[in-house]
């Protein structure tokens, strides 16, 4: 599968396009919200899965992985990045929902751990009272 291919396939799917500046050879990552996920405290929604293609030149030959993955913050300050990289596009196809659900399951334990530490905090703080 070649890199526009992948692009036609994530549309088809439901995944967003949007212009990456910042793309490793790559003008473009696809991006989309799926249900399950905690909402993320910088913007109080859930937040999105990218994948993001990524050209690789090495010694004159020319090489195309992806990365998924989910950012945002999980506490006060705290932001962290959970993900997949160097994957094959045919990988991406294939697996995605799998990966999906790895990160789910990642972003949440972190924002669960977080609202425990927040409560045991505001019980030991009470109880200095």
């Amino acid at each position: 599968m070649n890199l526009e291919k992948l692009k036609k396939f994530l549309e088809s799917e439901g995944w967003a396009i949007s212009l990456n500046q910042f793309g490793h050879g790559v003008d473009w990552y696809a991006w989309k919200r799926f249900e399950g996920f905690k909402d993320c405290l910088c913007n109080e929604r859930p937040p999105s899965v990218c994948i993001k293609p990524a050209k690789i030149e090495l010694k004159e030959r020319v090489y195309y992985a992806a990365s998924i993955e989910v950012i945002g913050e999980v506490s006060h300050n705290n932001w962290i990045n959970f993900q997949f990289y160097s994957l094959s596009f045919e990988e991406i196809k294939k697996d995605r929902e799998k990966l999906v659900n790895k990160l789910r399951v990642a972003w949440n334990s972190v924002c669960e751990s977080e609202d425990t530490a927040n409560i045991n905090q505001q019980d030991h703080a009470s109880n200095r009272v």
